[in-house]
């Protein structure tokens, strides 16, 4: 069965990206680290490849149509857009609860 590109898949799909690049960020920092921003420029390779991916996602989503199966309609709103980062962003709360010693306990 064919589904045509929608507004709502589009959007599922750029949280999912947004989500991911988060968690890359996150995953910098392994242990009781927790500012995951700290060295984020002491290997540029690091950021080029978060802008890469980042522009890309904004390509593919604006721009992408059909080909990505994505709204055909010029992609996303700017308010769309800052939801996705938003709920993207909550993984960078997740990491640092989860790296919080009040909030699980350390085995010994």
């Amino acid at each position: 069965m064919y589904h045509t590109a929608s507004r709502h898949y589009t959007f599922i799909f750029n949280m999912f990206v947004m989500m991911q690049v988060f968690n890359f960020l996150n995953s910098r920092k392994l242990g009781d680290e927790l500012n995951v921003f700290e060295g984020i420029f002491s290997n540029w390779l690091f950021p080029v490849i978060v802008v890469i991916i980042i522009a890309l996602q904004i390509l593919i989503v604006t721009f992408g149509g059909l080909a990505f199966s994505v709204y055909k309609h010029y992609g996303l709103q700017v308010y769309q857009w800052l939801i996705c980062v938003g709920i993207g962003a909550i993984a960078l709360i997740v990491g640092l609860l989860g790296k919080m010693p009040c909030c699980i306990p350390k085995e010994d």
